[in-house]
């Protein structure tokens, strides 16, 4: 199966829309990244119709403000009076990142490749407000550039047929699992972050980690396996994403007295629109930034790390806290660990079984070195998977001082143990800024 030819783009639409940037004061760049993929599991016809419906919505935000038409894969928007622009889509005031946020949200729609198969749209949204001093080429440019460079990997499609019918089966999973988490099925089940110091009367939790369910039209809970594969693969996690992070402060607005945390792909790991809303509530409350941590989960690859370090280095100005989750058997090498500096590191729950399984002093030695390599990074390590008493054992005399796992209580609605007296978990710290074990000891 050989690349699709786009070239039915009007050519001079685009000059169009070449012409008139030079005159305008915003431009907006939205790339269809699924474009080809679509054009290759559901037909050229369903891709035409894609950007038909894309443009149409386009061309009704610009109305008499602007124009907007495709050039290549990029859905490219000129708009002469940006005040207009932002009062028409209630934008009025909002920065670059809201503003192409919600361009995206009203481009957005249930679009059906056929009566039975819906397609979701994978969209990059750059805006770039013009400035007088600048040169609008120039800014059209460097929009398309950026959206190109934060698109997420897709799978090639080209290849063979089994990666198209792995792309419809991806896609099905996705439609439901956007579908449930938007009509109120996303569940978030509760597992305490816990000391190993058997000293305490009961557990002391660190956090409590929020593990997503979906719940489906019977009842049933589905584990994150069944749809965030799929998800990761066409490039789309971010959308679930931002529902988990938003339930989870939702959670820490009812309960001043908690704190939570929430994963996060890899993959959504850069700021980009998805992360507009939830940026604003921490802005208007440092006290919930204060009491979330944000957990990276590294099933699929990072962006890059210019992008990752930008994003981190954001979320950490707000007073959120960052930790990297499964370490040891993620996509991340250790260039990643190094330039993020979590604040947390988790340890995968593989190690901590090889270790406790007593067949290897071998599997032993090294993962009392992972754990020492991990608190090389990071104020605080978590040995997850920790089932019962003998490996909490083990973890200790690794050095680890917190665990996580079903000794301490199975994922529930409820949170079971009691919180660190002292909120937030850690004291503020600057961006790219660290502390050692020492300071860590003494805020808690």
């Amino acid at each position: 199966m050989g690349q699709v030819d786009h070239s039915f783009a009007a050519a001079s639409e685009s000059v169009a829309v070449h012409a008139l940037a030079k005159a305008c004061e915003l431009v907006v760049v939205v790339r269809l990244v699924n474009m080809s993929a679509i054009a290759l599991a559901y037909g050229e016809p369903v891709a035409q119709r894609l950007r038909v419906d894309l443009a149409s919505k386009a061309a009704a935000m610009a109305d008499v403000l602007g124009a907007a038409a495709w050039s290549g894969e990029d859905l490219e928007m000129v708009i002469a009076d940006a005040d207009g622009f932002r009062e028409k889509l209630d934008c009025v005031g909002a920065n670059d990142l809201v503003l192409a946020h919600e361009v995206e949200r009203r481009l957005r729609g249930r679009f059906f490749a056929d009566q039975n198969q819906e397609v979701i749209p994978c969209l990059v949204t750059i805006a770039r407000d013009i400035e007088s001093e600048d040169d609008a080429d120039e800014v059209l440019d460097a929009a398309r550039r950026l959206a190109f460079t934060r698109q997420p990997d897709i799978p090639d499609l080209s290849r063979d047929r089994q990666a198209v019918a792995q792309y419809r089966r991806d896609m099905a999973a996705a439609v439901l699992a956007v579908e449930l988490a938007a009509n109120g099925g996303l569940a978030l089940l509760w597992q305490p972050v816990a000391s190993l110091d058997r000293s305490a009367d009961e557990d002391e939790v660190l956090y409590w980690e929020g593990l997503t369910r979906l719940v489906d039209s019977n009842g049933q809970m589905c584990l994150p396996s069944s749809f965030i594969p799929a998800l990761e693969r066409l490039g789309l996690v971010r959308v679930l994403d931002a529902y988990n992070v938003s339930q989870t402060l939702s959670r820490l607005e009812r309960d001043p007295s908690l704190t939570l945390g929430c994963n996060i792909s890899a993959q959504s790991v850069l700021l980009d629109g998805w992360w507009a809303e939830i940026i604003s509530r921490l802005q208007s409350d440092r006290t919930l930034a204060q009491r979330l941590v944000l957990e990276i989960t590294e099933s699929a690859s990072f962006p890059g790390i210019s992008l990752a370090v930008d994003f981190v280095d954001h979320f950490r100005r707000l007073g959120c806290r960052i930790a990297i989750d499964d370490f040891g058997v993620g996509h991340a090498a250790f260039r990643y660990i190094a330039a993020l500096q979590p604040d947390i590191v988790k340890i995968d729950a593989l190690f901590l079984r090889r270790a406790a399984s007593g067949d290897s002093a071998q599997d032993h030695a090294a993962f009392k070195y992972l754990v020492g390599l991990a608190g090389s990074y990071a104020a605080v390590v978590v040995v997850e998977g920790i089932e019962h008493e003998a490996a909490a054992a083990v973890a200790r005399d690794a050095g680890a001082i917190w665990g996580q796992g079903y000794h301490f209580g199975q994922p529930s609605r409820c949170l079971i143990g009691r919180q660190m007296p002292t909120t937030p978990l850690m004291p503020p710290v600057s961006a790219r800024g660290g502390f050692g074990q020492g300071d860590l000891l003494r805020a808690i």
